[in-house]
């Protein structure tokens, strides 16, 4: 006996990038075509891509720690070397924060060094520029597993590896970044970023809802990145490391 399923490509249609999506159930194609999405509500976006990392880029104990802002995230407009947001592996509330970027003189060399490669429209290399040194939300680009979703504070630049989600008003931060990590998500880009890169278009197109912003919900979130900075911090791979919890 030949059993035969069959679904209508009117359904694909309301599925953003119109994947053919056989296997998912009909309540996740319902949260595929909300009203709201999270390009709606918040600003997914690639950030910097140095066109020379040999030269720009450097992890954070290979130079003067003087010469950075990792002592103090609010001069980053003082210093040469600035915490960069480079994607790493999977890790969800916080950490991977290892590389610095030369950003002297606003960014002088790197700028030049475009323009010299690339020509004036630099745009296209150093995106996003009025989005740095804001708080948000970032993540690995390229993953052969799940995506995860860290917080970073005040100071930072992110980049093409590890790009950002930035929201006007930052207090909404720990409700997205929950929503983020939910399993409902990691589903949900299977689908719609199926592929080994999960670049910012594709989070854009996430379906949100307001619920996530219960205060609850929040203040787990809080919590959880507090537990993540603790446990990055304790080792010494982190800058603000002090002394190994078991000492």
């Amino acid at each position: 006996m030949e059993i035969k399923f069959e679904q209508s490509l009117n359904v694909y249609s309301k599925i953003p990038g119109n994947p053919i999506v056989y296997w998912v159930s009909d309540s996740f194609l319902k949260l595929l075509a909300p009203n709201i999405s999270l390009k709606d509500i918040s600003n997914p976006c690639l950030g910097m891509r140095t066109g020379d990392n040999d030269r720009f880029l450097r992890l954070w104990y290979e130079i003067d720690i003087n010469k950075s802002s990792i002592l103090n995230l609010t001069e980053h407009s003082l210093k040469k070397w600035i915490p960069f947001n480079k994607g790493g592996g999977f890790r969800r509330w916080y950490g991977y924060n290892e590389y610095l970027v030369n950003w002297e003189n606003n960014g002088k060399e790197i700028k030049d060094n475009t323009k010299i490669k690339y020509g004036e429209n630099i745009g296209w290399k150093i995106s996003n520029e009025k989005f740095y040194f804001k708080a948000g939300i970032t993540w690995g680009s390229v993953t052969t597993g799940t995506t995860s979703f860290r917080f970073y504070p005040h100071g930072y630049i992110f980049s093409n590896c590890g790009q950002a989600v930035i929201l006007d008003d930052e207090k909404k931060i720990p409700s997205m970044l929950a929503f983020l990590n939910t399993n409902i998500v990691k589903i949900l880009l299977k689908i719609i970023a199926p592929t080994l890169g999960c670049e910012s278009g594709y989070v854009a197109k996430l379906p949100y809802s307001f619920e996530t912003e219960k205060n609850t919900i929040a203040q787990i979130s809080i919590n959880n990145i507090k537990i993540s900075k603790n446990d990055w911090d304790s080792f010494e791979t982190s800058w603000d490391f002090k002394k190994h919890p078991l000492v």
